[in-house]
């Protein structure tokens, strides 16, 4: 039987890259789009079916899922768009930044209430980075990259969780930790003090609980009642506004809520106790220490983080 040798063109037309769309990923948009439309328009906001709309505070109904539906498309184009340059991936990020500013300023463009982290907004932030990650790093530097969870603990006190509707549980959090702890991954933990309930003794809990179970990194932010959350409604319908706004002429958070037994003065200043008691102990500090002899960068990158560390303390402290 003679043999089949394949000629010059027929090499190039299979190395070159298609140029057909993945037409199931056009399918799969195009799905995402119209129930993005449904969700959006319901008919009867005071009658909506639950499957429109979403979740009151923790859970998930189909109405939860446009959005990573959206993501899942963005990184499987991202996967097949293999010309794409950064200059074209930068262009596309910001179109999606500028349609969404625009989006929610528009008619008025009253940008001191436009909502700056809208959808679009994260949708095109997002995708940079991922391009970033799938076109810079390899596959190790990949891996490297996932193995690092943000994870939202929130609070270390089960009834602050319990009050917030978390739907997980202390014990479920500590072994999960620890689970990571053994294969390896990396945690940024992030904590929020000031939740409803809180007391200086659920706070003092939470600040245990962070040091027991010992992320990577931590952040640790005041509760913020945006207009439009749960928070929002139930501080307006329990008297814990405090007028003070939420953030700063300085641009650093306060806490604007405060609760019978807990000022908002103190939620304040727990921020920079919290911080102070995590990082300054010996064990952390030994552990940071040893991680900044490692490599040059790291040590360029410790340095460089601890300099706006102080300079964030010192913002808080100047606004106290």
């Amino acid at each position: 039987m003679a043999e089949r040798v394949a000629t010059p063109s027929a090499l190039a037309t299979m190395a070159a890259p298609s140029r057909r769309r993945l037409e199931s990923l056009d399918a799969f948009r195009g799905l995402a789009v119209a129930g993005m439309v449904l969700v959006n328009n319901p008919g009867d906001w005071s009658q909506v079916y639950w499957p429109l709309d979403h979740a009151k505070w923790n859970g998930w109904t189909p109405t939860d899922l446009i959005f990573p539906f959206f993501l899942f498309i963005v990184g499987v184009s991202i996967t097949f768009s293999r010309r794409t340059g950064v200059a074209a991936a930068a262009r596309r990020a910001l179109v999606l930044l500028g349609i969404g500013l625009f989006m929610y300023a528009y008619p008025t463009f009253d940008f001191a209430t436009s909502r700056w982290p809208g959808v679009l907004q994260r949708i095109g932030v997002v995708y940079f980075c991922a391009f970033l990650a799938k076109r810079l790093l390899g596959v190790r530097g990949r891996i490297v990259l996932t193995a690092l969870l943000l994870v939202g603990y929130e609070s270390g006190s089960q009834q602050i969780l319990n009050n917030i509707r978390k739907g997980t549980r202390i014990d479920w959090a500590r072994r999960f930790t620890e689970d990571c702890h053994r294969l390896g991954i990396v945690i940024h933990g992030t904590f929020i003090v000031g939740l409803p309930g809180e007391t200086p003794e659920t706070i003092e809990e939470t600040i245990r609980f962070a040091r027991e179970i010992n992320p990577h990194t931590i952040q640790v932010s005041l509760a913020a009642p945006y207009p439009g959350t749960e928070l929002h409604r139930q501080a307006l319908e329990n008297g814990w506004f405090v007028d003070s706004g939420l953030v700063g002429t300085d641009g650093v958070q306060v806490s604007s809520l405060e609760y019978p037994g807990l000022s908002h003065r103190q939620i304040f200043e727990s921020l920079e106790r919290f911080y102070k008691r995590f990082y300054f102990r010996p064990k952390k500090m030994a552990e940071m220490a040893w991680e900044m002899l490692s490599t040059a960068g790291m040590m360029k990158r410790r340095l460089r983080e601890g300099a706006e560390f102080l300079r964030f303390m010192t913002a808080r402290e100047d606004q106290a």
